[in-house]
């Protein structure tokens, strides 16, 4: 693994970027941010293919990419971009396509561990919350069955 070894490219270099289109399913992977009523809590990739509302744009990575390395990327990029470029509460494709740059490891091998961890770093918080949400329904079971009237 190279670690050190990084550089800056444009998003549009490493992916498809495009207006959601509707009745379209798009890749797991796909990264999607939304271009009214721009949210950073929005913004996501998703876990699973399923199609995007029109408001979003979608960045389908290139198969070279690992989807979860790219999506670590991103969600560190993102913030620095919409507080940059967001005009308002709005946020054009084009802008994403000229001027959103990510900076990301030469070594393929490199790209494709990191992305596994996060994969995997992914996997066990959703099953920790899982884990949660049945907790807080036993929890909730309980308080009604707790007091006999």
């Amino acid at each position: 693994m190279r670690l050190t070894a990084r550089k800056k490219i444009l998003v549009s270099e490493a992916a498809t970027v495009e207006r959601a289109q509707k009745g379209k399913t798009y890749p797991a992977g796909t990264y999607i941010i939304p271009l009214s009523g721009v949210n950073r809590a929005v913004c996501e990739v998703l876990m699973a293919p399923r199609e995007v509302d029109s408001r979003f744009v979608c960045i389908v990575f290139k198969d070279d990419m690992n989807p979860y390395y790219l999506a670590g990327i991103m969600d560190r990029e993102i913030d620095r971009f919409l507080h940059r470029y967001a005009t308002g509460i709005n946020l054009q494709c084009e802008t994403i396509l000229k001027y959103f740059e990510i900076e990301i490891h030469t070594d393929k091998a490199t790209r494709d561990t990191i992305g596994e961890m996060l994969r995997k770093a992914e996997t066990v918080i959703e099953q920790q919350k899982q884990e949660i949400d049945k907790l807080k329904q036993r929890k909730e079971w309980h308080m009604r069955h707790m007091f006999v009237g």
